[in-house]
């Protein structure tokens, strides 16, 4: 899960301050064995009772007593990556970030930290130095999580033949979850979404309980891929799965929320989508809670999750806040802004798309027209980004648009409802006789579950 560092700073804020008391009354008469350089925010024991949890305090106990404490130390900022994934809190990837620096700092492990550094980078979008970690670690010793990270960076940056490559020298090291995952999202981003069915079904069967967010982040992405394919049943399947391995999942809450919504069960979908935003209270969480609210009728409450979403977005998840403006059209100038900031830091496919839609809501067509290249170019089927291309489409009069929207009209299940007006309203633009034939999908009332 991808989070700002400026949610990261608040989580920590008031916590850190709690903590660092708890660390004066928990260490007490054992502060002289703790070693000195290792920051004492890390042997702050965790409070809940995951199995991730257990292996933290494990470690923070044989980091206490161990001789040599780099290795140790290693492995907790390991911990606290996994644990920030499986509890959607960024604020484990700031404690993350500071065992990379005592590592480096402290203990001369340089490599070591490059790698968990290069990750908190990448959470951070601070992909350019992310990317210049990993083709450090590439060069000095080129291991599979190496190119792993050299992979995530170049894909969030939008090379993705350079990305696809390093991921195959990853399954070729080390085929693993990892691995397959992510050449599940080269296939997905080319167009291939049964091949990238098959090998994030593969990703699935490489895990073990041993990292229960990989695996149960893992599930969520199957449920995306197969939920796209049609199989809703199996897609709450793995929802129900990824649940059962971290409770509280907000990845797994909000698709399961998206699958109600879609399915005409707005009251249901309310319920994981309140408690997503309770645990993430993120734009993205925030859009979609809001959109089942106000299919219930709840107008009021959805008006205040949109101004949450906007004002506090701003700082968490800008690309949201553009997006999300843009399909309402309102303020399409700060759409605009937002959007152009974010492709200065990272040119994604999605990023392409949000510009392509914002700068068409203003009228600038022949900028949007660029962008809607970028989201075609690599031949990727989704919902969103065929609706927001086909936009573009029909208001700059393409001879394609027509196809655009019939290709995004046979994936609406995955648009929310905001996004299905949209799609209605851009076919009612295309020439008498060219729009998709039968009606636009609205949610149905299919129960998910």
């Amino acid at each position: 899960m991808i989070c700002s560092l400026s949610l990261c700073r608040r989580r920590l804020a008031v916590g850190g301050l709690l903590l660092l008391i708890s660390v004066v009354s928990a260490v007490g008469d054992q502060e002289s064995a703790v070693p000195v350089s290792v920051p004492a925010l890390l042997l702050i024991a965790p409070t809940d009772l995951s199995a991730i949890d257990a292996q933290i305090i494990a470690s923070q106990r044989r980091l206490k007593a161990a001789a040599l404490p780099g290795p140790e130390l290693e492995r907790l900022g390991w911990l606290y990556i996994a644990k920030a994934r499986a509890s959607s809190d960024p604020g484990f990837f700031t404690l993350a970030g500071i065992a990379a620096d005592a590592l480096e700092k402290n203990f001369g492990l340089t490599q070591e930290a490059w790698l968990l550094r290069g990750h908190v980078l990448q959470t951070r979008h601070r992909f350019a130095e992310a990317e210049e970690l990993a083709r450090r670690l590439v060069n000095a010793r080129g291991t599979a999580a190496d190119f792993a990270l050299l992979g995530d960076a170049l894909y969030d940056e939008g090379r993705i033949a350079e990305a696809a490559r390093a991921y195959q020298e990853m399954v070729d090291l080390k085929p693993s979850l990892d691995s397959y995952a992510r050449a599940a999202n080269i296939h997905w981003i080319k167009g291939d979404l049964d091949g990238a069915v098959q090998l994030q079904t593969l990703a699935v069967r490489s895990g073990g309980p041993g990292d229960a967010g990989a695996l149960a982040w893992s599930l969520c992405r199957l449920g995306q891929l197969v939920w796209q394919q049609g199989n809703t049943t199996e897609a709450v399947a793995c929802v129900a799965r990824a649940l059962e391995l971290v409770s509280d999942f907000e990845p797994a809450l909000l698709l399961q929320g998206r699958m109600f919504l879609a399915g005409g069960q707005a009251s249901e979908a309310l319920v994981p989508l309140a408690r997503a935003v309770a645990i993430l209270p993120l734009p993205e969480p925030r859009w979609v809670y809001a959109e089942a609210l106000r299919a219930v009728g709840r107008i009021s409450e959805a008006t205040e999750q949109e101004k949450k979403l906007v004002r506090e977005g701003l700082a968490e998840d800008p690309r949201t806040v553009a997006q999300f403006l843009a399909i309402r059209g309102q303020d399409f100038a700060l759409a605009v802004r937002l959007a152009h900031a974010e492709l200065e830091v990272r040119t994604d496919i999605m990023t392409h798309a949000v510009n392509a839609l914002a700068l068409a809501g203003v009228g600038r067509l022949d900028e949007a027209r660029e962008q809607r290249r970028a989201i075609l170019a690599e031949g990727t089927v989704d919902a969103r980004l065929l609706l927001y291309a086909g936009r573009v489409a029909v208001l700059g009069h393409e001879p394609d648009a027509a196809e655009l929207l019939q290709r995004a009209n046979r994936l609406s299940a995955q648009l929310l409802p905001s996004e299905l007006r949209l799609l209605q309203e851009s076919i009612s633009l295309l020439p008498t006789g060219a729009g998709p034939k039968g009606n636009i999908n609205q949610p149905t009332q299919n129960k998910t579950s």
